[in-house]
């Protein structure tokens, strides 16, 4: 029989198979191994599903892997695609074909809760999770237990055109979202018809705004709303709307701000559904300011070599309590469908182990999810602003990504059209987000 521990001994001791067996025994998840047992717990075969490239995973990330649970134990990772992960898995695990492990986005986690076995709290304390990873990342933290173990961190950083900004004799790029109604003027540039030649800001449309929903989150999280909450149950409730009980102030102010950059009556006029996609704009060096995730500044670069742009964190609301941007996230899920589990469940810790993750950030770009590699702030510019941006990244519990996307996407063509009034779009979509999250 093996000594009860907890994850914290794992983590300090490596993550030795015969510790990790014991945080099964101590969990309550599997029946104590017979010495005849232990070997093929950890012998067998596993499949890991995500969305990084897979030959960054397969010949750094899982080599680490098999170094610390042992190379008798076969992984297989599978990249599938942003767009079918979603369908993919559904598919394979009606198929009884399904992976046993998932690097599960944030997006995803309401959708595919019940198919996931999570870590009890008796094995997997919450403040030890706290403690451990970055505070965007307790979005994973569930009231039967820790859903997944963080992964990896994405956030949403602004990308801005220098010679753009210095042609309007501004200095830097914004700390405040307000400090755009100046710099709007001062960088966009239109002829005598009121056409955009040159703009400052790609805000107010939908369609034509790469990440429009992430950044409609990001200014929406930034006011203190959640947007959506857990009931402790089942149902996801909306907070659009406010709740004068907790506090939350209602998102209305938002699609304002947000909408009144496409209105061509405002002085902040700088953009319009007829202008080309915000990325392509700022490639072709016609938009000054795109806001874009961390993980595409290698493809920017690519894509025009000889673009002189800079990095730096995405502005905040000026004299508010709350700092935040928006981040993607993955997190190691152990399927309720594995043939495997306590194998499962030790590689997920494993993938989530310093050592795992500091290579997983060498390879990528991408900051670390674990607080204690965010503390050695690297000398690299643009990964300072992605360790720093990672700190204050914050997602929400969304129930059904491709559904309230349709959502924000009516409520901003809405105003716009002038069918409905900013507060009328705003309870709108509040009112079809509380169906959506009681489905």
């Amino acid at each position: 029989m093996f000594k009860k521990l907890n994850l914290q001994t794992i983590f300090l001791f490596g993550f030795g198979v015969l510790l990790v067996a014991g945080v099964f025994v101590f969990a309550g998840l599997v029946p104590s191994p017979r010495a005849s047992e232990r070997e093929l717990i950890l012998q067998g075969r596993l499949v890991v599903w995500g969305t990084l490239p897979k030959e960054i995973v397969d010949q750094r990330v899982m080599a680490q892997v098999k170094e610390a649970v042992g190379q008798s134990v076969q992984i297989s990772y599978v990249e599938r695609s942003e767009e079918s992960f979603d369908q993919d898995l559904v598919e394979k695990l009606a198929s009884g074909s399904g992976p046993d492990i998932v690097l599960l986005p944030e997006s995803l986690i309401i959708r595919h809760r019940d198919k996931i076995e999570p870590f009890p709290y008796e094995s997997f304390p919450e403040r030890q999770f706290r403690e451990t990873f970055i505070q965007g990342s307790e979005l994973y933290l569930f009231p039967d237990g820790v859903l997944a173990l963080p992964f990896s961190a994405d956030p949403l950083v602004m990308y801005w055109n220098r010679p753009m900004y210095a042609s309007g004799s501004v200095i830097r790029p914004p700390i405040y979202w307000d400090e755009f109604l100046t710099v709007v003027g001062a960088v966009t540039k239109r002829d005598k018809a009121n056409n955009i030649l040159k703009s400052a800001l790609a805000f107010g449309e939908y369609s034509n705004i790469n990440h429009a929903k992430e950044i409609l989150s990001l200014l929406t999280l930034q006011t203190g709303n959640p947007i959506a909450s857990f009931d402790g149950r089942k149902s996801i409730v909306p907070t659009l709307s406010g709740d004068s009980e907790r506090d939350i102030p209602p998102a209305k102010e938002v699609f304002r701000f947000y909408t009144d950059f496409a209105n061509p009556q405002k002085s902040v006029y700088s953009w319009n559904r007829s202008l080309a996609s915000s990325l392509d704009a700022f490639l072709a060096q016609d938009l000054a300011t795109y806001f874009g995730f961390a993980s595409e500044l290698l493809s920017l670069q690519a894509k025009n070599p000889n673009l002189d742009f800079g990095v730096t964190l995405v502005p905040q609301i000026r004299d508010h309590q709350f700092r935040g941007t928006f981040m993607r996230m993955s997190a190691a899920a152990v399927m309720k469908t594995s043939k495997n589990k306590p194998l499962a469940y030790h590689v997920a810790a494993v993938l989530s182990s310093q050592p795992v993750l500091q290579v997983l950030a060498k390879e990528t770009g991408l900051p670390p999810i674990r607080l204690d590699l965010l503390s050695v702030k690297p000398t690299n510019p643009a990964q300072s602003v992605f360790y720093d941006s990672a700190l204050i990244g914050k997602s929400w519990l969304d129930p059904d990504p491709d559904t309230t996307s349709s959502y924000f996407r009516k409520a901003v063509e809405g105003i716009l059209a002038g069918t409905v009034d900013v507060s009328g779009a705003v309870n709108k979509m509040n009112a079809e987000l509380s169906v959506l999250g009681r489905r």
